[in-house]
């Protein structure tokens, strides 16, 4: 299965072992380039709330450390509401044939420290009718037993994720054999469940498909397929995919450039309206990123690991940067993963054999840049950004009544190109008026809140500040794929 920051004024020399630095050397064998960028923020242009940004829902899956009663999942559910960080909801999996193979209080503990975390959870109901499951009417058996059985252990469970990845399932199945088979006895089982429900609580909901890869066919079809359900009982409260952007094995580009995630919301819109359906179905992104499977580290590859994972922060502001902007306030990313075991590029801690418990990655390290922003959002602009391939520098800009923040960062994935950005902030809140402002500034790049050149220090690491900070131009080097997170507050 699948899946920013900091600038440095002041440079720090530090004497490391010659494999350190043979590690940490992730750029291409080209040439850097240099040229000048502009960031403006707008503080009174206001766009609504920051309510579907990255942070805010997490995947915790029964991988990495997270099996059982093992207390290193309570310890990394310790740090996610510590940090406030998968505030809306989490994801959990619950395979249907571990229930029928090994009983179902095989996922008891597992579910009972989740529920601490999120507002709300979504149990990606997993498994197929394969194996020692033989047929559907075992298969709806076991549904029903988990949404009792689970539903009772943490009633904060909503979401119910038909199947996971059904498009990869050996044997394989067609769209419609997944509509009857798996998504049409999971939503019956969902209302058989509501209707068992005093009045006043809160019903579960269904989603699906949650196809592998972002396939229009195959997202088309399930429309269509769930618009053709002649049962009057039929529902769908949200859809739900994955989003695995990717490069082939040699590091070529192809059509998977992030800027493609700008249509999403459109297409999805435009296919349920075609079908008399509701366009304001919210969709899940329930996994993402740029590697998926072993993509980072299969032969041939042309990514080093420490570039890989200045790459992994990048791009997981940039996916969610397009769901913020473009996703019509229905688009809701999960992040992957919280922990996966051996694939760094895509968990938000680092392994902790290597790293020791509660190290995050540059990954983590952009979710916790993203749980620092403000509850509104507002208008920044940024140049350039190339318009076909997405390449260039971004920014996400957020305010509260005390506080005005900048997520910055340089996209490049395997590109060469080094911006020099005037950072600029206009029509600050009230809160500032008379007042000098406070500007404090985060950066994520190769020596900083890097788990790969310091585990000591891979946090968050802040790299700037001022206490009289000049709003009208803010000079930062963004060197590609580092992120970096400028905070400013009100002073004396």
């Amino acid at each position: 299965m699948k899946n920013i920051f900091l600038f440095c004024l002041v440079q720090i020399l530090l004497i490391t072992p010659a494999c350190k630095k043979d590690k940490l050397n992730s750029q291409p064998s080209k040439p850097d380039s240099t040229s000048t960028a502009s960031i403006q923020v707008d503080c009174g242009d206001v766009y609504g709330t920051f309510d579907n940004s990255l942070y805010r829902r997490a995947n915790i899956t029964f991988t990495g450390g997270n099996v059982g009663s093992n207390p290193l999942k309570a310890i990394d559910n310790d740090y996610l509401i510590e940090k406030g960080i998968a505030q809306k909801a989490a994801r959990l999996f619950i395979s249907v044939n571990t229930i029928n193979d090994l009983g179902i209080s095989n996922y008891d503990n597992y579910v009972a420290d989740a529920k601490r975390v999120p507002e709300k959870l979504l149990v990606n109901v997993s498994g197929s009718v394969t194996g020692s499951i033989t047929d559907t009417a075992q298969y709806r058996t076991l549904v029903r037993q988990l949404l009792t059985h689970f539903k009772a252990i943490a009633s904060n469970i909503v979401y119910i994720e038909a199947t996971n990845e059904y498009d990869l399932f050996s044997p394989a199945i067609s769209d419609e054999d997944y509509y009857n088979i798996y998504y049409k006895i999971i939503y019956q089982e969902v209302n058989r469940y509501n209707a068992s429900l005093p009045e006043g609580q809160m019903p579960l909901q269904v989603g699906g498909p949650c196809i592998s890869q972002w396939n229009s066919t195959k997202m088309q079809n399930f429309i269509n397929n769930y618009a053709a359900d002649t049962d009057h009982n039929k529902r769908l409260d949200f859809i739900s995919y994955h989003e695995y952007c990717s490069w082939n094995t040699k590091g070529e580009t192809n059509t998977d450039h992030l800027i493609q995630l700008g249509t999403r919301r459109s297409n999805i819109e435009n296919w349920l309206t075609a079908k008399g359906l509701s366009a304001d179905i919210p969709a899940f992104i329930t996994e993402h990123g740029i590697f998926p499977g072993n993509k980072l580290y299969e032969s041939g590859n042309p990514y080093t690991e420490a570039g890989g994972m200045l790459m992994a922060a990048a791009s997981a502001a940039t996916y969610n940067y397009y769901y913020v902007t473009t996703g019509n306030n229905k688009m809701f990313p999960f992040f992957w993963d919280t922990r996966l075991t051996d694939h760094n590029e895509k968990s938000f801690f680092a392994d902790n054999t290597k790293y020791g418990v509660n190290v995050p990655t540059t990954f983590g390290n952009t979710i916790l840049a993203l749980s620092q922003m403000d509850s509104i959002r507002i208008k920044s602009t940024s140049a350039p950004i190339d318009n076909t391939t997405g390449f260039g520098v971004y920014c996400l800009a957020t305010k509260d009544a005390n506080s005005v923040t900048a997520l910055v960062w340089n996209w490049q994935h395997r590109n060469s190109a080094t911006h020099t950005v005037d950072v600029s902030f206009s029509n600050l809140p009230s809160a500032f008026s008379g007042k000098k402002v406070k500007m404090t500034r985060s950066v994520i790049d190769s020596t900083h809140s890097n788990f790969l050149y310091d585990a000591s220090h891979a946090n968050l690491q802040t790299v700037d500040s001022s206490a009289d900070f000049n709003i009208s131009k803010y000079s930062i080097t963004l060197a590609p794929n580092v992120v970096s997170l400028i905070r400013l507050t009100p002073g004396q």
